[in-house]
């Protein structure tokens, strides 16, 4: 079984170049009423510009087919942070359900996102609110497990220290797969509900607001029933293949990265499932909670 702590195994300072992120930008006098009535979380929280909220939006069968952080950059516009990219289908997709709303959806590939993990000499950000400078919008994606800032604008930043800036995303694949954040490129779209995929971890879903697609299936499942299935965290000292053995099924892996010394995975578990897990050619696998702090609230 893995015996290292989260603290044996931190990134060293890292400055990464998020080429996977993707930006939607949603401008306009009724931008605001538009995704309320489009996404899965309540926008009547991003009160003051700078304030962001992880969200996302549904199909009409409340499956998750994007999830991302959105943050209030003006009185009347709205920036979409994809943490899987893809801008330019979601901005088409958005578009097309626009009707007679005054506001512009569009994507920005002149808009980058850069990683920083573990740096001394940052700015200061709090948790759900975001900072601006010349270049963009600083966002704090840590916790107290580990700092990471997320910096969105059509320059990299300037830093406090001399440091290299990689293409590796792994470190900061790994740390979203700690805290629980999902990725969900196209073959994962349109197939979990928010709970199975744990999102209220994150305050990532309203099951308060009015309609908006999915919403039912939403509030039904929380207020009635729950998932059967459920995301997990799992950690091994060896390499996971595709697919981990719990209670004498095998469940396919949702999401791996290597992080350090050890393996993170997730997979999508009997929401009663425990150990032992193994992976498929029998090395041992860890049951571990996610880690929190990533959740964003008002």
């Amino acid at each position: 079984m893995p015996s290292k702590s989260y603290a044996d195994n931190r990134h060293p300072p890292s400055v990464i170049r998020l080429l996977d992120f993707g930006v939607v930008t949603v401008s306009g006098r009724d931008a605001a009423d538009f995704l309320q009535r489009q996404t899965m979380n309540d926008l009547r929280e991003l009160v003051e510009v700078g304030q962001w909220q992880w969200n996302g939006l549904l199909s009409p069968k409340g499956r998750v087919l994007a999830l991302f952080a959105l943050l209030r950059v003006d009185a009347q516009a709205f920036w979409l942070l994809l943490p899987d990219g893809d801008a330019a289908h979601w901005a088409h997709a958005l578009a097309s359900v626009v009707f007679r709303s005054k506001l512009t959806v569009e994507p920005r590939p002149d808009l980058h996102a850069t990683g920083l993990i573990e740096i001394d000499g940052l700015p200061a950000v709090r948790a759900n609110r975001a900072l601006q400078d010349d270049g963009g919008w600083w966002l704090d994606f840590g916790s107290a497990h580990c700092r990471r800032l997320l910096h969105v604008g059509a320059t990299t930043p300037a830093m406090p220290q001399p440091l290299a800036i990689s293409d590796d995303r792994s470190p900061w694949h790994c740390e979203d797969l700690r805290h629980g954040l999902p990725h969900l490129p196209p073959e994962r779209r349109d197939s979990h509900t928010p709970q199975m995929l744990a999102l209220e971890r994150l305050a990532a879903f309203s099951v308060k607001k009015g309609c908006y697609p999915g919403q039912e299936i939403v509030a039904r499942t929380h207020f009635l029933g729950q998932a059967k299935r459920r995301l997990r965290r799992l950690v091994g000292s060896q390499p996971f293949g595709d697919a981990v053995l719990c209670g004498g099924q095998r469940f396919a892996l949702f999401d791996r990265a290597r992080c350090g010394d050890l393996h993170e995975a997730l997979a999508m578990l009997p929401v009663d499932a425990g150990e032992p897990v193994t992976t498929e050619d029998g090395s041992a696998v860890e049951l571990r909670p996610f880690l929190d702090g990533l959740a964003r609230h008002p």
